[in-house]
């Protein structure tokens, strides 16, 4: 159960922050499902199972990953008003450590992905900003999950 609550944490961290793009092009529950199918699809391929094929099966899982996660969007957010006070260095070196936190926290924990049913409940989408609401099934519990997401300039 508490294996299960860590991978349902993690999906909520990749998702939360991907930004949306070409939006008009495609619904954005769309585009959202589409990256957590990549995602599942890469956790269940044969190919990548086994201790002998993590690098290839992280490879490849921030590759489906960095086409809809953006860092810097993250790291504004973390840092809120701050931002905005830090230098283009500074920023750029939060980036890039924020984005290897990120990624050697939650890699592994996507990693424990066991069949789990992802349900798509409902879309709002304003401007610049969509929600999509979501449930994650298991045998014994229903999860549910809001991502947040963001339209990219």
């Amino acid at each position: 159960m508490k294996r299960f609550r860590i991978a349902a944490l993690i999906f909520i961290a990749i998702c939360v922050f991907f930004p949306l793009n070409n939006c008009l092009a495609s619904p954005v529950q769309d585009q959202l499902q589409d990256t957590i199918t990549k995602v599942i699809e890469i956790l269940k391929n044969p190919e990548f199972k086994g201790e002998a094929a993590a690098h290839k099966r992280r490879e490849t899982l921030r590759k489906a990953i960095d086409e809809r996660f953006s860092f810097e969007k993250m790291s504004q957010l973390c840092l809120g008003k701050h931002w905005k006070d830090r230098s283009d260095a500074e920023k750029k070196e939060f980036i890039e450590l924020f984005g290897k936190l990120l990624e050697e926290t939650y890699i592994s924990k996507i990693e424990g992905y066991t069949n789990e049913k992802v349900e798509y409940l409902k879309e709002f989408v304003t401007d610049k900003k969509a929600q999509v609401n979501t449930r994650i099934v298991t045998e014994k519990i229903e999860i549910p999950i809001d991502y947040r997401l963001y339209q990219e300039k």
